[in-house]
């Protein structure tokens, strides 16, 4: 089954107006990285019809509200560290080995910002996957609405079996 809705429906449920007030999505829109927007989105635009799916994760909204945790990321870091991670898999290990000692060169040279973008990226990568491994531990021993569960296909999970 699917679930599809048009245009005009949608204007006049309300429903995605990102920048309205009082609209369901306003409502829900706590994010704050470019990712989270983009993933809120994509929830949007794709509803689930399964029932089970639909508990499963309102459950884990709940579990994550009544706990009150909030996830610490700076989104600054986090839209760092995307650069960064972006800018490092277009190519190979030597290619990358290349640019970095290139941007250094030219950082030592001239007044080129790109290798301090570079550090900086690095430096957010780091911090931003400290805080990860903090969350899961933190979620490792609270008892969870899924934390027995086997991961799925596609789920992002630790060795734990946790799905963030």
């Amino acid at each position: 089954m699917s679930f599809t809705i048009d245009r005009q429906s949608q204007d006049e449920l309300n429903l995605m107006g990102k920048f309205r007030q009082g609209s369901v999505y306003a409502v829900f829109n706590q994010v704050k990285t470019r990712s989270g927007e983009q993933l809120l989105d994509q929830l949007f635009r794709n509803p689930m019809t399964d029932a089970a799916a639909i508990n499963q994760r309102t459950a884990v909204f709940r579990f994550f509200v009544e706990a009150g945790l909030q996830f610490p990321f700076d989104p600054r870091q986090v839209t760092l560290m995307q650069e960064y991670i972006d800018g490092a898999t277009s190519q190979s290990r030597m290619g990358t080995l290349g640019t970095v000692l290139l941007k250094k060169s030219l950082s030592t040279l001239t007044r080129d910002e790109r290798y301090k973008t570079l550090i900086q990226g690095l430096q957010a990568t780091i911090m931003t996957l400290k805080k990860c491994v903090g969350i899961v531990e933190l979620l490792h021993t609270m008892q969870g609405p899924i934390s027995n569960e086997q991961p799925k296909s596609g789920q992002f999970c630790t060795r734990r079996n946790y799905l963030l």
